[in-house]
């Protein structure tokens, strides 16, 4: 079998980690589905109000939380010895599978929730006219003004914008990496380690500003920056950290064993 990355045979990955993934598909499909249609009918019932303007937000917020924290899943997911198996007999290279598995979890399974949505969307709509016309709307329409509201203070221009979807990426590959370096409970570790590193991060700039840099430069000095050469830094580091653990994650997955009873990979 060539080493290189072949399309063809990446399709045939691609489809045995959907079948294999169908049952989570499924699940949240139906959950988001259900979420929208049964709370906007318990909440008409009981209080005679539309629950969708705190529905449709809150599920947003869940899936971007998802769409963040995902990347502790990639390895996490084979939950049994036997599925290590199965992934490691397949006739692909390492990186078909792990592209493949990467899609199903990071994109396919929002995409499974953001149609149940749409469809719990459209059934809720049509249920609260025939119930109570009056307070009938779309959830989507919530979503899209709460949208837009962040988004004219957050993203007013396009460095706020850039500099915002590459802390993002950043945040999602870091999750990754996390993943990929922690054996069991992943997810737990990982926030608890990248919150962490943030608080020691913090404080080691604090520290350096308030007692290091007096030393050199007196108790008065000014730190004078300038905005798009931090902008050109950060963004250098980000690409780079963005690769390493998208790299860090592969060198891993080629080494994925079926017994591993470790707590770190």
């Amino acid at each position: 079998m060539s080493d290189s990355f072949s399309f063809p045979r990446f399709s045939k990955v691609l489809r045995w980690e959907l079948i294999l993934s169908k049952r989570a598909l499924v699940s949240t499909f139906s959950g988001t589905l259900a979420c929208m249609v049964l709370l906007q009918l318990i909440w008409l019932v009981l209080a005679r109000k539309s629950a969708i303007e705190v529905v449709g937000p809150m599920l947003c917020v869940a899936l971007f939380f998802y769409l963040e924290l995902s990347g502790t899943f990639i390895f996490s997911a084979y939950r049994s010895r036997q599925e290590r198996i199965n992934n490691l007999l397949l006739p692909a290279t390492a990186a078909e599978k792990l592209v493949a598995r990467y899609l199903v979890l990071v994109v396919a399974l929002p995409i499974a929730g953001i149609v149940g949505f749409a469809l719990g969307d459209c059934v809720q709509h049509a249920f609260t006219l025939l119930v109570k016309p009056d307070v009938a709307s779309w959830g989507w329409e919530n979503v899209d003004y709460g949208l837009s509201q962040i988004s004219g203070k957050a993203f007013s221009n396009s460095i706020s914008r850039g500099f915002i979807l590459v802390s993002l990426l950043c945040n999602h590959a870091a999750y990754l990496l996390m993943g990929s370096f922690f054996r069991k409970h992943p997810l737990v570790l990982g926030l608890v380690t990248w919150t962490v590193l943030g608080q020691v991060f913090a404080l080691s700039i604090i520290l350096i500003l308030k007692y290091v840099l007096p030393l050199f430069y007196g108790e008065s000095f000014s730190i004078i920056l300038n905005d798009s050469a931090c902008l050109t830094v950060y963004y250098i580091v980000s690409a780079a950290f963005i690769i390493f653990c998208y790299w860090f994650a592969y060198h891993k997955y080629r080494k994925l064993q079926v017994i591993n009873n470790k707590w770190i990979n």
